[in-house]
């Protein structure tokens, strides 16, 4: 969030030394300039990103929904440094700050020499191979994106370095125990005693021979009722582990059950059966959660209930529950979401761009480059093996919002210059030269402030956040300086030439 208002607050400020210069240090016309021209790219930037979190409501995820609502309204509050960021510069001396800029208007600097060669070539003799390298990264970003897992593609927790004693421990812990964290639950509900009907208790074992067999390389074990049934029907038979089995006899397995229930005790019981007899869970633990182990439970789970119904004459089974349920739950939500929200994040910022600048062509100019940046977010989270989750979606509609921020102050100014500039090829390099160095500055300033995440955090997510970010605000950058006025010199909108007429 911070990120986000110091990327429009460099560049209202630079617009205000601009203004400051222009008339000759008066520090309230330059305040009236500055927030006259700067009031529709910054509310423009700022709605955009707003819509495109608000677009997140569209999953059936409580956290997102929430989260959502919380950042479009903190989104929302960026808008006042259109207003306050000039008024805050009009009471700070900077009438040096404004000779400086004066110079640097005339002298050139590296960085002004360096984004108009970046923008001459895009548009002079280099257009052909900057468009036919955006072919290529597409080309090559599509195939790698198509290699994007939902959910968690490694074992552990995701948020800790594998080295982690968090990670090392429940490593540890699976490979020595028969038993883990990771677990899914069978639950059978219906009329009252009636778990007492050996068709639950012999489903719920058919179930876990199933798993156990398709699975024998992640299965561990399984707890449930049952295993005391087992044993109570042994100790019957003198320890003969030949009657380590349920009873195919009716009564004898009702009987069974009745003493496990009066002599264990409820508090013992009650993690397997409720008192009425009505419910009853098994629950079975795997080696990891995985995205690819995910699918195979989740597969074979549904394969055993082809040929097993799951309702009964007095009741029926679920599968939800437990760690694995939920995520696998989770994960078939991402997957049928993700693609929606993202779809509509850029339907989105479409139609705010198209109305902020009266412009369909401004609305398609403007969301293309989007369109790159996501594939190349999302092939690079399949090169590094990220999995698409709750955490992750978040953060590439947060880059996603810092691109479109960046184009819009560059049409924005294209439509300032236009009237004053001699070609659409001046144009653009003012553009370029003055808010494109804001766009340079605001880049840089946010990639110096998070690329050492990756070196100093030991949270693995927050690291890998850090550098996935600092890259898709490289690229943002590279494309608002090269791509974008590629697109303005070759299309020549018209909504740019409007402000001239």
């Amino acid at each position: 969030m911070g990120a986000r208002k110091i990327s429009h607050s460099v560049q209202i400020t630079h617009r205000y030394l601009e203004e400051l210069n222009e008339s000759g240090n008066d520090k309230i016309r330059a305040c009236y300039e500055t927030m006259r021209t700067m009031i529709m790219p910054n509310v423009a930037g700022v709605t955009t990103d707003a819509a495109g979190f608000l677009v997140l409501l569209f999953a059936k995820i409580v956290l997102m929904q929430q989260l959502a609502i919380i950042m479009s309204f903190w989104m929302m509050s960026i808008a006042f440094s259109a207003i306050l960021t000039p008024i805050i510069c009009s009471y700070i001396p900077l009438a040096i700050a404004s000779e400086e800029w004066s110079k640097e208007r005339t002298k050139m600097g590296w960085l002004d020499k360096t984004n108009m060669a970046a923008g001459r070539f895009s548009i002079g003799s280099g257009r052909y191979l900057v468009g036919l390298g955006v072919i290529v990264l597409v080309v090559i970003c599509v195939w790698q994106a198509s290699r994007l897992k939902i959910g968690d593609p490694t074992p552990g927790s995701p948020l800790l370095w594998p080295h982690h004693p968090y990670n090392q421990d429940q490593a540890l812990i699976n490979q020595t125990f028969d038993a883990s964290s990771e677990n899914l639950m069978l639950f059978y509900e219906g009329e009252k005693e009636s778990v007492y009907d050996p068709i639950v208790l012999n489903t719920f074992e058919a179930f876990v021979k199933h798993m156990k067999e398709r699975l024998p390389d992640i299965y561990k074990s399984s707890t449930s009722i049952i295993n005391m049934v087992k044993m109570v029907n042994v100790t019957f038979h003198d320890g003969d582990k030949l009657w380590y089995q349920l009873p195919r006899n009716e009564p004898m397995l009702t009987g069974l059950m009745g003493y496990v229930k009066t002599n264990v005790g409820f508090t013992t019981t009650g993690r397997f059966v409720d008192e009425g007899m009505e419910r009853a869970q098994i629950t079975l633990f795997f080696s990891d959660h995985t995205s690819e182990n995910l699918l195979r439970i989740r597969n074979a789970a549904f394969d055993f209930f082809k040929t097993h119904s799951m309702k009964i004459e007095k009741g029926d089974f679920r599968l939800a529950g437990g760690r694995i349920g939920l995520e696998i739950a989770v994960n078939e939500e991402m997957k049928r979401s993700h693609l929606i929200i993202d779809s509509m994040v850029l339907l989105t910022i479409f139609i705010m761009c198209m109305l902020c600048f009266r412009s369909i062509v401004a609305g398609l100019m403007l969301t293309l480059p989007l369109i790159i940046a996501n594939l190349v977010a999302f092939a690079y989270m399949a090169l590094m093996n990220i999995g698409l989750s709750i955490n992750s979606l978040p953060v590439a509609a947060v880059g996603v919002g810092v691109g479109v921020d960046f184009a819009i102050y560059i049409y924005s100014r294209c439509m300032e210059e236009f009237p004053h500039q001699d070609g659409w090829a001046n144009t653009i390099m003012m553009a370029v030269r003055t808010s494109g160095k804001a766009v340079v500055y605001t880049g840089l300033t946010l990639i110096l402030a998070i690329i050492p995440w990756y070196f100093l955090s030991n949270l693995k997510f927050q690291a890998q956040m850090g550098f996935f970010l600092s890259m898709l605000l490289l690229a943002n950058v590279v494309l608002a300086i090269t791509l974008h006025p590629l697109l303005i010199y070759l299309i020549k909108p018209r909504f740019i030439r409007r402000e001239a007429s």
